[in-house]
């Protein structure tokens, strides 16, 4: 799947639609906000194509991994913000290791 070509995305959670800008960093907002409120989210295209599902602030699938590269770098920090906030710090910080993610396709 690529998602490019869209404008923007369709945020959903609480029954409730909200368009997003089709970035890393609109996206990214809208995945902290969600999980922060403590509800999972989806994300589609204007179509009604799923494109990511979350679970809390965390990405659970992304089926366009072109756009999942360009979201990561741009996510984990505000991640990490939350984590830290929250008291959840998992050593990544420390130990310049990115865990947890790496392995996400």
């Amino acid at each position: 799947m690529d998602i490019s070509k869209h404008g923007h995305l369709i945020g959903w959670y609480n029954s409730h639609s909200y368009e997003i800008e089709n970035t890393p960093e609109s996206v990214a907002d809208f995945i902290i906000h969600t999980g922060n409120e403590g509800v999972n989210a989806v994300i589609s295209t204007p179509d009604h194509e799923t494109v990511i599902t979350t679970c809390g602030i965390y990405v659970d699938r992304c089926q366009d991994q072109a756009f999942l590269q360009k979201l990561l770098p741009v996510l984990i920090p505000k991640q990490h913000e939350v984590e830290n906030e929250l008291g959840l710090h998992c050593g990544c910080e420390e130990s310049g290791e990115d865990q947890g993610m790496g392995g996400l396709t």
